[in-house]
């Protein structure tokens, strides 16, 4: 049995918090942890994570996931500066996040 693909979402509203990460952890195969604040910073430190789902805009956060490889996904409409923005229904976010949290397969490109 292949393992459950970890993702960070970063919520402050701890309803839906709850809300998304039961719906993700029963349509895709994917282990989530929920933090906010510092405890952005400590999550990633400790866990390697797939990809990271931020509620609400911010740019230190982004910055921060960004300088650990760990891809963004914006739930939200309007601009965004995380690697990518969605909104509208929840099976468009899910679809995002399947995506976003799939890994390239194969050997890695060699640095020149």
């Amino acid at each position: 049995m292949r393992p459950r693909k970890a993702v960070l979402l970063c919520c402050s509203d701890e309803f839906e918090s709850a809300r998304l990460k039961l719906i993700m952890e029963l349509r895709l195969h994917i282990k989530v942890m929920v933090a906010y604040g510092l405890g952005v910073v400590l999550a990633a430190q400790d866990n390697e994570f797939h990809c990271a789902i931020l509620i609400h805009q911010d740019m230190e956060t982004i910055d921060f996931l960004r300088a650990r490889d760990i891809p963004t996904l914006e739930i939200r409409s309007g601009p965004s500066y995380a690697d990518r923005c969605v909104s509208g229904p929840m099976m468009d976010v899910l679809e995002a996040v399947k995506i976003m949290s799939a890994r390239k397969r194969g050997p890695k490109a060699r640095a020149a």
